[in-house]
């Protein structure tokens, strides 16, 4: 994600997770200096944690992906840029060079891995843990309970939002930019995750992690549990204006 786009999303996905403890990896050091600052001006206790790209636990799977991943096995399922390999390929291969998908593709792989290093490192045991995406607030009235930071589910389940991407044109059944589950579950994910992650590494579609786990998904429904959809059409921007003005009563008047 550019500087720009941390500048703009980092404060309020930030301010939503004010009191909470957070752990943050980062490669360069100006961005855990940004971070740093942002944290202490809304009173987030942040844990800075450097990891190089080239280190990332999926960075391996990542680059056997990209060598692989054909354009035309995406687009012969639609060439649509809601097909999720088709979006992917336009929006990081330039001028032939893969290396931008590698990179977002070797973070997104890792996310599970990620927040298993922090349960292990801080021995959280009875408590949900949560990923979250910097960029969060993005989403921030376009999508039902689109409050991550109030949002309540079952012990027992992966809670997550919906998506309006298409995977092999089948609609998404999640969008990973929110992942919270207890201990227990992450771990049960991880190994449904590696499994459905290995058989898929030599079939030429252009993967994210959100592909790899709505495979997970349609396997393992009952592992899962949907927080809130997206908006879609033009009921759904009428339902964001009425959320926006519906916060900013709230906020005048609290």
């Amino acid at each position: 994600m550019g500087i720009a786009r941390y500048i703009r999303l980092a404060p309020e996905t930030l301010q939503m997770i004010s009191g909470f403890q957070l752990s943050f990896y980062y490669e360069e050091e100006f961005v855990a200096t940004l971070i740093q600052r942002l944290c202490e001006d809304v009173g987030v206790s942040v844990d800075l944690i450097r990891l190089p790209l080239a280190d990332l636990p999926r960075r391996q799977e990542a680059m056997r992906i990209s060598r692989t991943a054909s354009k035309s096995v995406a687009e012969s399922f639609g060439r649509t840029p809601k097909e999720k390999g088709v979006a992917h390929l336009r929006n990081f291969e330039n001028d032939g060079s893969r290396v931008e998908y590698e990179d977002n593709l070797s973070v997104w792989l890792s996310k599970i891995d990620l927040v298993l290093n922090v349960i292990s490192t801080r021995h959280v045991d009875d408590c949900p843990v949560a990923w979250i995406d910097i960029g969060l607030s993005k989403f921030n009235f376009i999508r039902s309970n689109w409050a991550f930071n109030h949002l309540s589910g079952r012990n027992d389940r992966v809670l997550h939002y919906g998506s309006l991407m298409k995977f092999q044109g089948r609609r998404l059944p999640l969008n990973a930019s929110f992942l919270r589950a207890y201990p227990a579950i992450w771990q049960d994910l991880c190994g449904r995750f590696s499994e459905a992650l290995n058989g898929q590494e030599n079939s030429r579609y252009p993967h994210d992690e959100e592909t790899i786990l709505a495979m997970v998904v349609w396997s393992r429904p009952c592992l899962f549990e949907c927080a809130g959809k997206p908006f879609d059409g033009k009921w759904g921007k009428m339902q964001y204006l009425y959320n926006r003005l519906l916060y900013r009563r709230i906020r005048a008047n609290p």
